[in-house]
């Protein structure tokens, strides 16, 4: 059997189309894998002291890794607010690789940049620290960011 130009291009596009669909596949998984790995992400505050409107709050932040990949936490942003209003905040850049089932404390200092609204707010103050986490599941994805909320009312 003679292969003519014609059925050559063909055979070889369906090859190609194969491939492409076989790529696809693997790309997608990855991402899956990476969004998975993100959503199951566990975060909290495990440490929040306020001590006067002129110091820093001191935090500290945890990230429990309960899927079975290993991810790198790159950075973490948190801001701190009374009620809607936006008080301070601080950052931390760890770059540190958590293992499956790992979990790490990061402390970080929260400026407060509106003492005068600490100092007149209501007692107990309603407190709000929200923020961004930033992860990478692997060096050839790119890293995302996962939000946050938490709500502290002192007793």
């Amino acid at each position: 059997m003679r292969l003519g130009g014609r059925n050559l291009a063909l055979i070889l596009l369906a090859i190609l189309a194969i491939l492409a669909g076989v790529n696809i596949l693997v790309a997608s998984s990855h991402f899956v894998a990476a969004y998975d790995a993100y959503d199951r992400l566990e975060l909290s505050l495990s440490q929040f002291h306020f001590t006067s409107p002129d110091d820093p709050v001191q935090t500290e932040f945890v990230i429990n890794n309960p899927s079975g990949e290993q991810l790198t936490v790159l950075a973490i942003e948190l801001r701190v607010q009374i009620g809607v209003h936006d008080i301070g905040g601080g950052e931390a850049r760890p770059k540190t690789v958590l293992r499956s089932g790992e979990s790490m404390t990061v402390p970080i200092e929260l400026a407060l940049n509106d003492k005068n609204y600490v100092r007149t707010a209501n007692q107990p103050i309603d407190w709000r620290v929200s923020g961004r986490v930033q992860v990478q599941l692997k060096p050839q994805l790119d890293p995302v960011w996962v939000p946050f909320v938490v709500r502290y009312l002192p007793e």
